[in-house]
């Protein structure tokens, strides 16, 4: 059995991440979103409860992660009604339940804080649009923020989604998060009692390049996990094949939590939260109809990594000598 805490030294220092141990993640594919938030988020914390409580198969729960923008419907004109503000998280200095703006301004932030202290479980808690202490009544711009929960309610860590997802495809869907989203520019690794974690949200993991600078800043991540909500368009293409991609790519877990499908609404999700193994494997319980509301669970285990890392060293074998401008040199070929 692989010695969980051992150091990076050696021949492991790629094998062996410090401070990565066993644990399970519930994904909640949260349903019955509607453009009462109060009500939203009452259900929200009922299924976070039934989450914590685990499954015949995980019957120990360690982290719960919710979908993007899950305390309100993802169309853009929902996000300025429904912004809250969130306090700054610095490192090392988690906000505290009694530090959190008051309930009336921020009640998505006060129910994940209470849910976690409740379950005893870290929360990954989705994302929520966010707007300034000092925004005026209207016409505001907001942040696609995502909040992170230690077991005792506290508030240690926030991102602000980096790439903002603006597509049109005739016909189908045409979407420009660019138009009321802030970019945010501050990314985020998390150290959790189970391991390092990267987060990021849902059109960011299109981008390998994010992952490979966060690799490259921490070597102990284990695993990248995004709150997302890919629509029924791009869900079918991509979904699966982008996940498996960064797992397979960089060796580490990948997982995505989505919202379940709602064909009433304006803009309507994918569903199939999964989460796959380092070697490019779907490691997570299927969804019961794949689209519908459920919790998704699974276990990432360092032996997993360790092995998949063993049999095939792909981050012994990288060429940074050669990657890294101004060595990187290219030659072109005229006819």
């Amino acid at each position: 059995m692989v010695n969980e805490t051992l150091a990076a030294t050696g021949p492991d220092q790629y094998t062996v991440l410090p401070g990565f141990k066993s644990f399970t993640l519930a994904m909640v594919q949260l349903g019955n979103i509607t453009r009462d938030k109060l009500s939203n988020l009452q259900h929200t914390a009922t299924m976070i409860s039934k989450a914590a409580c685990g499954d015949l198969a995980h019957p120990k729960v360690d982290v719960v992660m919710l979908p993007e923008i899950f305390n309100s419907p993802m169309e853009c004109s929902a996000h300025a009604p429904n912004a809250e503000v969130i306090p700054e998280a610095v490192a090392g200095k988690p906000v505290t339940p009694a530090e959190l703006p008051s309930s009336k301004i921020s009640p998505t932030l006060h129910m994940l804080s209470k849910a976690a202290i409740d379950t005893g479980c870290w929360i990954i808690g989705g994302s929520m649009p966010e707007k300034a202490a000092d925004a005026p009544a209207e016409g505001f711009r907001v942040w696609n923020t995502l909040t992170v929960w230690n077991a005792e309610g506290c508030m240690v860590a926030k991102y602000r989604k980096h790439h903002l997802y603006n597509v049109d495809v005739p016909g189908a869907i045409t979407v420009r998060e660019s138009d009321v989203i802030t970019p945010g520019d501050t990314p985020i690794i998390v150290k959790t009692p189970f391991g390092t974690l990267a987060l990021a949200i849902c059109y960011d993991i299109r981008f390998p390049h994010f992952l490979s600078a966060l690799l490259e800043q921490d070597p102990s991540i284990c695993a990248y996990l995004l709150p997302s909500a890919f629509n029924h368009v791009s869900g079918p293409l991509a979904w699966e094949v982008l996940q498996r991609a960064r797992a397979i790519d960089n060796q580490i877990y990948v997982g995505m939590c989505s919202p379940a499908r709602d064909n009433t609404a304006e803009y309507i999700s994918y569903g199939h939260s999964l989460l796959c193994a380092p070697n490019g494997t779907i490691c997570s319980t299927p969804t019961p109809e794949d689209e519908s509301e459920t919790i998704v669970f699974a276990k990432l285990c360092p032996e997993s990594l360790r092995t998949t890392r063993q049999w095939l060293p792909v981050g012994q074998h990288q060429r940074h000598d050669i990657y890294t401008r101004p060595h990187l040199k290219t030659r072109a070929t005229e006819f």
